[in-house]
């Protein structure tokens, strides 16, 4: 559902954006046209006159033009990119609150190698196994923090940061390397501008800078050693029970060949039978999820 909402919430920015540029271009050549129009027309005011407020309209609309336009294609691009690499998290193996879903992806290897079993229909091995004597109940049951919740709120995150850090700057140049006055003086404007140049790539540096160390500490401090994500057995150490064939083999057939029993691997092979599904030759082993 999350991952519903948030390719409607693409879908909707989309819309904004395109509703945006056209609305836009609409308005300001029609305040134009009316403009130019209304001077020519009715004042006999020529086109290149200084006192022809259709220039200074035209421009004012072209310039809110470029600029709404520029803001909606960056908005756009910004939350495609953004949700993209939530959605992206979304789709990894981490479930929340579900050890049964973690102990069943763990062991699809099984299904792929082994194949389905025929009772009663095509039935998957590796849900069988996770739910012998409850054996899911030893995987971890994942918290908010520590399931895909942490990798959609990632890239948020990190957009968060560095939409604080551009406000910082923005109001660093403006107020501090903002002249007092204007100047007529073409030594000291050229003077001014060179410096306010080198101070401008000086405070974007270290907005770079910045931003990098805490688009590092997010990461380091959600999936890092002391976070809640990796101290979840299988994470960060290897102690998580897991079921392993006891041989490993490459072997191609087709699923018709393993529901009726032949040809299938030595090690898919049942060690015992148990009232309703074979289990195959597995051991028990402790390794990462």
């Amino acid at each position: 559902q999350d991952l519903f909402a948030l390719s409607g919430f693409v879908a909707g920015v989309g819309i904004i954006a395109l509703v945006g540029r056209v609305s836009t271009g609409i308005y300001s050549r029609a305040s134009a046209d009316a403009v130019i129009g209304a001077a020519y027309n009715d004042w006999a005011i020529p086109m290149d006159d200084p006192r022809n407020v259709a220039v200074i309209t035209s421009e004012a609309g072209n310039l809110g033009n470029t600029i709404k336009c520029f803001g909606v294609d960056m908005m756009e691009s910004y939350v495609g990119a953004i949700v993209a690499c939530g959605i992206l998290g979304g789709c990894l193996p981490y479930f929340r609150l579900n050890n049964l879903a973690l102990c069943v992806y763990q062991h699809l290897y099984i299904d792929n190698l082994c194949g389905p079993v025929g009772y009663p229909d095509e039935f998957s091995m590796a849900n069988y196994l996770c739910q012998v004597d409850s054996f899911y109940t030893q995987y971890p049951n994942l918290n908010t923090w520590s399931s895909v919740t942490t990798f959609i709120a990632i890239p948020f995150l990190l957009a968060l940061v560095g939409l604080l850090i551009t406000l910082v700057v923005g109001w660093t140049l403006v107020l501090i390397f903002t002249p007092e006055r204007p100047t007529l003086n073409e030594k000291v404007r050229k003077t001014s501008i060179q410096s306010l140049e080198w101070s401008s790539l000086l405070v974007h540096l270290i907005a770079v800078l910045i931003l990098v160390g805490a688009c590092a500490g997010i990461c380091f401090g959600l999936l890092g050693s002391n976070s809640s994500f990796y101290e979840n057995r299988g994470f960060g150490t290897s102690n998580l029970p897991t079921y392993y064939l006891n041989t490993t083999i490459s072997f191609n057939s087709t699923s018709d060949d393993f529901v009726s029993g032949s040809n299938i691997p030595a090690q898919c092979q049942p060690q015992s039978i148990s009232p309703f599904v074979p289990i195959p030759n597995v051991t028990v082993e402790q390794r990462y999820y």
